[in-house]
């Protein structure tokens, strides 16, 4: 309610608000529904709303490049990489720190990646301990 009486009554001002996505998987931003208040105010004529994409695949890919100090990265990998992320690149690096940490799949050798044979990348997804969410990210770090 402040927010909009600051919106609306308050001149020259700037608000900018972040949210987490605002959709069924995500509501944990507000308690069940969005409410009243936080409608009216994106409906404010001088209201920009700027909904943030996931990154794109190649962001993505590069950040796990990087992040294991190799030029490429196995198809399946990358595969599952962008598959776990959703988008997220600090899930990619997370993911990528993980993998060469806990698990022994890969070797980097000559800055390429070489894979073990026989991987189950479904069992892997259930197993494996690195976060999904940026909340989880943080709360893993304290």
């Amino acid at each position: 309610k402040m927010l909009l009486r600051i919106a609306t009554e308050v001149p020259h001002v700037l608000l900018v608000i972040a949210t987490r996505p605002l959709n069924k998987l995500y509501m944990a931003a507000f308690a069940e529904e969005i409410p009243q208040e936080f409608k009216a105010l994106r409906r404010l004529p001088k209201t920009i709303y700027a909904p943030l994409q996931p990154r794109g695949d190649g962001v993505l890919y590069k950040i796990a490049c990087l992040s294991l100090g190799v030029a490429d990265v196995p198809p399946m990998l990358a595969d599952f990489l962008l598959a776990r992320a959703n988008g997220n690149p600090k899930v990619v690096k997370e993911c990528c720190y993980e993998l060469r940490a806990h698990y022994e799949l890969f070797t980097v050798e000559d800055g390429q990646v070489w894979l073990r044979d026989g991987i189950d990348w479904l069992r892997l997804g259930s197993s494996m301990r690195c976060p999904f969410s940026v909340r989880a990210l943080c709360a893993r770090r304290l």
